[in-house]
């Protein structure tokens, strides 16, 4: 654990303690608040190879487990507030430190914020090149260690991220500078760093937007990087020697009768991809479809999304949701190593 969590671990020590010891005080003083999320997930995978896992070991085709999320925030009447999210999974047999941050806003303009936290930097629905420091999927990763100023103005707002090193020279740092105007969002970015294990250095700039157009909102995100590796890597994974792109353009927008459309145009280095996703409600909202498909353009393989989302009652969900991969040998989504991916989960809500 670096000292920015051990840091925000003793905080939160700190602020239980006030409130278990002096609660009469502390109701006045601190706020807290607790939830979480329960479930089990059974898990299905179409190993293209059963005699090899993705770590080199036999392959399990089915997996039940159980998990458990906590999340604890503590807000005391000088705007200061402490956060912490476990996630616990029966599969792993180990506590996650999901996200685990201090932070204060010293008036509504600013914002400090230390620990393992998540940013989302960008525009785009399903890929974020100008989100520098986090995982490339918006799936349930865990947060990064991070130094967070962001500040705010009429129509200005920044951002600075730092994310420690190791040593000094291994430390890692992104900017980015926004404008809002009426119906339209605009961002410059720019990010440095290098590679911990070999000491390359890494660099990025880029540019994202979004605009309202009556009922579409399209959007877009470039960024130009040397040194960091590709979003969907070819295999073997491995990061290109030269500067190379990443652009995001597309579209949303609301359609008559519950449903959502999404467009996304996504090109990296020299890869061109386009996604549909759509969304439809029935049964009162009780019921979600979603379909996606991520297509590359250039091997015409394929990867399709498809997803059921049934509300039991206001504090619990069962989901169907699957992955496909399709594709000839050597292509992108062909070299996955299992053809189709199945999650049944049932998750409860509690507060």
């Amino acid at each position: 654990m670096n000292k920015a969590m051990v840091l925000c671990v003793l905080c939160l020590l700190s602020l239980v303690t006030a409130v278990c010891l002096f609660p009469a005080a502390a109701a006045a003083a601190v706020n807290l608040d607790l939830s979480g999320t329960t479930g089990l997930a059974l898990e299905w995978k179409d190993w293209k190879d059963p005699q090899e896992g993705e770590s080199g070991t036999p392959g399990d085709e089915l997996l039940l487990e159980s998990e458990i999320n906590l999340d604890l925030k503590l807000t005391s009447a000088d705007q200061t507030s402490c956060f912490l999210s476990l996630l616990y999974k029966t599969g792993e047999a180990k506590v996650e430190i999901e996200e685990g941050y201090l932070e204060h806003n010293p008036n509504p303009n600013l914002l400090l914020r230390i620990g393992r936290q998540k940013v989302s930097w960008g525009t785009g629905f399903g890929w974020n090149p100008t989100n520098y420091l986090m995982p490339p999927k918006k799936t349930e990763e865990k947060g990064v260690d991070l130094l967070k100023l962001r500040f705010s103005g009429k129509d200005l707002r920044g951002s600075l991220l730092v994310k420690p090193g190791a040593e000094f020279a291994k430390t890692e740092a992104a900017v980015r500078i926004g404008r809002m105007l009426h119906n339209k969002d605009f961002s410059v970015s720019f990010y440095q760093g290098k590679d911990k294990d070999l000491g390359t250095k890494k660099s990025a700039v880029g540019f994202d937007f979004a605009v309202a157009a009556g009922e579409y909102v399209f959007y877009g995100e470039v960024a130009s990087k040397s040194g960091l590796p590709l979003f969907i890597p070819e295999y073997p994974a491995i990061v290109p020697e030269d500067p190379y792109l990443q652009g995001v353009a597309g579209f949303y927008r609301f359609l008559p009768g519950n449903r959502f459309l999404v467009v996304e145009y996504f090109h990296e280095d020299r890869q061109d991809y386009l996604s549909i996703v759509t969304s439809k409600t029935y049964l009162a909202g009780d019921l979600t479809i979603n379909n996606s498909i991520l297509w590359n353009l250039k091997d015409q393989s394929y990867m399709l999304n498809p997803s059921f989302r049934y509300l039991l009652g206001a504090n619990a969900y069962l989901e169907l949701s699957g992955e496909i991969y399709k594709g000839n040998s050597g292509t992108v989504f062909g070299e996955n190593p299992w053809q189709s991916h199945v999650v049944l989960e049932l998750i409860w809500f509690f507060k």
